[in-house]
């Protein structure tokens, strides 16, 4: 939020022009909602991974840890808070893989690595992989549909400084010959047409 004044009025809304407007408009229209998809990611893959995990048999054949932290995932961030929980970073071996425990299963590690290409729920009927596939190229366009309007911008920028640089660049004595000469060439071309009408009179009166 940007505030303002003693009482630390929110002003956000009103703050949408200029390099400020730009910073805001980037952390609330561009960078909040990528991120906010990027959490709903994250917490599906916790999810998905954690209830195989939780519910397995580890080699020696004890009940199974969470595979990720913070288990369950809630709130803004979740993205960026996801490890693996420390035990299972400490020991290996600890990773529940096997649904039944018996020696040599391990349907549970086949499930772990379907996880990026099996369709969840929450990400609207995607798999994980087509999810973030979306999300990077919504990015794409969005970088893409920036640059080309910070072109727009920049050379808009640069016709009215043009603009401004030429009216202000004007030399008042040059304009002043300028008119003067405009107004001489005006008066000889008036004169011409006065001999002109005064010829064709008498050319006129000849003929009669």
């Amino acid at each position: 939020r940007i505030l303002s004044g003693a009482d630390n009025k929110d002003i956000t809304d009103r703050v949408r022009e200029g390099k400020l407007g730009a910073v805001v408009y980037v952390r609330d229209d561009v960078l909040a909602p990528r991120m906010s998809e990027l959490d709903a990611l994250a917490t599906e893959v916790i999810n998905g991974a954690n209830v195989l995990t939780i519910g397995g048999f580890d080699l020696n054949g004890a009940a199974g840890f969470a595979l990720f932290q913070p288990n369950p995932p809630s709130g803004a961030g979740v993205a960026g808070a996801i490890t693996v929980t420390d035990v299972l970073t400490q020991d290996p071996a600890l990773l529940a893989i096997s649904s039944t425990g018996a020696p040599g299963e391990g349907d549970i590690a086949s499930l772990l690595a379907e996880i990026p290409t099996t369709v969840r729920v929450g990400l609207g009927g995607q798999s994980p992989q087509q999810y973030l596939a979306d999300l990077q190229s919504s990015l794409g366009d969005e970088v893409v549909r920036t640059d080309v309007e910070e072109g727009v911008s920049r050379s808009l920028v640069e016709s009215l400084t043009a603009q401004r640089d030429s009216v202000s660049a004007v030399n008042l004595d040059e304009e002043a010959v300028a008119l003067i000469e405009n107004q001489r060439a005006y008066e000889a071309a008036a004169r011409f047409i006065q001999v002109l009408n005064s010829v064709t009179e008498v050319a006129v009166n000849l003929a009669r």
